[in-house]
């Protein structure tokens, strides 16, 4: 009940209407701390891609992967175009240090390099043969373009809009409340799961404060529980 009175612009005494609120920059709300971001389960995770490889979207499946495999932001990743993917040898199938992906605008306000896995270069390989063989993307102005077009845009202008057959792949999944979002939250906690350092994460997700990783690393209920048997 303080709060809301503290917090209220209209206050009465005795029936009779205040001009100001006599509890106003006297009383400090209570800091809310951020619940741990949903993630999807392992299992989650391959039911959403068995599903997005039947949609009849060629781009959704890699698209997936390169989010759960990157960790990208959905705006970062809708914005990149292929000058920003740095690839050796497309054709070489083993991990390389020096393939990844060069972000020049980030939230964070400064560059990030992100490496690449061998499911994130399949993922760019095959958008990369998509953009080629069915023309989404000229040759010539190849680095560009995006590497998830719009229809009818030709990579000019915005990404390629994955709404409507990312919802069609969760129903399919048998999933529900699931974000393109929470392929990120779910990159974070695979790295977490595996063991990998906080501030590893943190320097691949580009956040400026380890606090914010610090939140996926947030014991669960079902975690807690399963350490007590």
């Amino acid at each position: 009940k303080v709060l809301g009175l503290a917090t209220s612009d209209e206050w009465s005494e005795e029936g009779r209407w205040m001009e100001s609120n006599p509890l106003h920059g006297r009383l400090s709300l209570p800091k809310v701390k951020p619940g741990v971001p949903r993630a999807l389960s392992l299992d989650d995770q391959q039911r959403l891609l068995t599903a997005c490889d039947t949609s009849p979207n060629p781009l959704l499946h890699p698209a997936v992967v390169l989010a759960l495999n990157t960790g990208l932001r959905r705006g970062e990743q809708f914005g990149l175009r292929w000058g920003d993917i740095h690839v050796t040898d497309w054709a070489k199938d083993e991990p390389d240090a020096k393939d990844h992906i060069l972000l020049k605008t980030t939230k964070g306000g400064r560059p990030r390099a992100v490496p690449l896995n061998l499911d994130a270069k399949a993922a760019l390989r095959k958008l990369r043969a998509l953009a080629l063989v069915e023309g989404f993307v000229p040759v010539g102005e190849f680095t560009e373009r995006l590497i998830l077009p719009a229809h009818g845009e030709r990579g000019r202008r915005q990404g390629q809009d994955m709404r409507k057959p990312f919802a069609a792949a969760v129903r399919q999944a048998n999933l529900s409340g699931i974000c393109w979002h929470m392929l990120r939250h779910s990159f974070a906690t695979n790295l977490l799961n595996a063991g990998i350092q906080e501030a590893v994460v943190q320097a691949l997700l580009g956040h400026r404060s380890l606090a914010v990783t610090a939140i996926y690393a947030e014991p669960r209920a079902a975690a807690l529980a399963g350490a007590v048997g």
